[in-house]
């Protein structure tokens, strides 16, 4: 849903996401840093978000997936059913 292929910084706050089943690359929510580390994510700050799978969608997913390795902040995010908050990746 948010795509971050090469990093950034910045904050992510006061969305309300819902996955539906024919979402392609469902594994994320969040993808930090999947192509290239070409800008740093230190200090991305994420929080005060809504997050769930729609109705009938059952499968586990990860919030936030990152490649990056830097300092993250994620806080205070409402996640449903079959979500994770977070993955190094």
């Amino acid at each position: 849903m948010i795509d971050l292929p090469a990093g950034a910084t910045g904050v992510i706050s006061g969305n309300v996401f819902v996955q539906g089943q024919n979402k392609e690359n469902w594994s994320a929510f969040i993808a930090i840093a999947a192509e290239d580390r070409d800008h740093s994510s230190e200090g991305l700050n994420i929080h005060s978000n809504s997050a769930s799978l729609a109705k009938g969608v059952n499968r586990n997913t990860w919030f936030v997936a990152d490649w990056s390795g830097d300092q993250l902040r994620i806080a205070n995010n409402s996640l449903g059913r079959g979500l994770t908050r977070y993955q190094r990746r």
